[in-house]
């Protein structure tokens, strides 16, 4: 029976969407979209959800593959990128809904350090009985390891959940 839900952030809980967010860092599209796919798009994104690189990093790796016209905007959108995510309409209210029918909810996110600072603009938070973040665990999902670690942390049994 299931008594847990598990909720993803990004396009679950909130919008979101680097493509629009890197728009008021250039009117060209060409420009925009290299700095979406060596910034956002890139292996080193994914080691900073999973907390095995900083935020330095991925400037310098950036600088080292975008024109130089496009270094003074890199170290802005890594301090920005998160500021224009919003809610998505009506979450906060399924949290509350099936906290009220007796479910335990869950946060199970891939997201870097930043989260610490926007997590009040989460739907729900404030009711969630627990949050594991990817780069407090230094591990990411898909993989099978930060599945283990969320259900070991929570004493949750897998197959009471619904992710």
């Amino acid at each position: 029976m299931i008594k847990n839900i598990v909720f993803d952030m990004g396009n679950v809980l909130i919008k979101y969407d680097p493509a629009q967010f890197i728009g008021k860092f250039s009117s060209d599209e060409k420009h925009q979209q290299m700095l979406l796919e060596e910034i956002f798009y890139t292996d080193e994104w994914e080691q900073y959800d999973q907390g095995t690189i900083t935020k330095d990093k991925i400037i310098h790796k950036a600088r080292k593959r975008l024109p130089e016209a496009l270094h003074p905007s890199i170290p802005i959108i890594m301090d920005t990128w998160f500021e224009k995510m919003t809610p998505i309409s009506g979450m906060e209210e399924v949290v509350k809904t099936l906290k009220k029918n007796d479910y335990s909810v869950y946060l199970l996110s891939n997201v870097s350090q930043d989260f610490y600072s926007f997590r009040e603009i989460v739907p729900g938070m404030t009711h969630f009985d627990g949050s594991f973040i990817s780069s407090d665990w230094k591990c990411i999902k898909p993989g099978a390891k930060i599945y283990q670690l969320f259900f070991s942390h929570f004493n949750l049994e897998p197959t009471e959940c619904l992710i």
